[in-house]
C-alpha cells in the first residue's frame, strides 16, 4: 500500500511482478476523484509513480505530445519507436539504460533510423554516443500536419540497435 485517503482507506497499492511493478488504483475511476480531472490527491499519486526508478529508456527534452516504447530481441537488438501527436517537430536524444532494459553493454555498434511522416519516409544517420552504461541517440519527428485523417501526417522514428 503506497497511498490512502483522508479516512484511512487504501487507494494505491503497489505489487512487484517481474523486473517492473504494478500499480492499482482502488478508485472507480482515477479522473472521478473530485474535483474531478483536477484533484490534488490524483497528482500526488501519479507523481509518486512516476519519481519511482527510472525507465529503462527515456527522450529529452520531455514533450507530452511525443510517446515512445522499447522493443528488444535477447539482449543483442533493440528497436525504439516515437511518435509525436503534436503539431511541431520534435528533436532530441533518446537514452536507454543498457543494464535495466538487459542489452548488452556492446549495443550501438550498428543503428539504423528512419523518420516517417504519412506514407514518405526517409533514412537518416543518428548520432549516438555512450556514457557508463547509458546509450544516447539523437533523433527528430516532425510535427502532424492539419489533414482531414489525422493519422495520415502523423510523423513516427523507427530506431534498430544492434551490437
Amino acid at each position: 500500500m503506497i497511498a490512502r485517503d483522508h479516512s484511512g482507506t487504501s487507494v494505491l497499492l503497489m505489487n512487484a511482478l517481474g523486473k517492473g511493478s504494478v500499480f492499482t488504483v482502488l478508485a472507480p475511476t482515477v479522473s472521478g476523484i473530485p474535483p474531478a480531472g483536477k484533484s490534488r490527491f490524483v497528482y500526488d499519486i501519479i507523481d509518486r509513480i512516476v519519481k519511482r526508478p527510472g525507465l529503462a529508456v527515456d527522450i529529452t527534452p520531455k514533450n507530452d505530445k511525443v510517446e515512445f516504447i522499447l522493443s528488444k530481441t535477447d539482449n543483442r537488438e533493440a528497436v525504439v519507436f516515437l511518435m509525436n501527436h503534436g503539431e511541431k517537430a520534435w528533436k532530441g536524444t533518446v537514452s536507454i539504460d543498457l543494464e535495466k532494459s538487459g542489452l548488452s553493454k556492446h549495443l550501438g555498434e550498428t543503428v539504423h533510423a528512419k523518420v516517417c511522416k504519412g506514407y514518405k519516409e526517409e533514412n537518416y544517420s543518428s548520432e549516438v554516443t555512450k556514457k557508463d552504461n547509458k546509450l544516447f541517440v539523437r533523433t527528430h519527428l516532425y510535427g502532424k500536419g492539419k489533414s482531414f485523417d489525422p493519422h495520415y501526417m502523423a510523423s513516427f522514428t523507427l530506431i534498430r540497435i544492434e551490437s
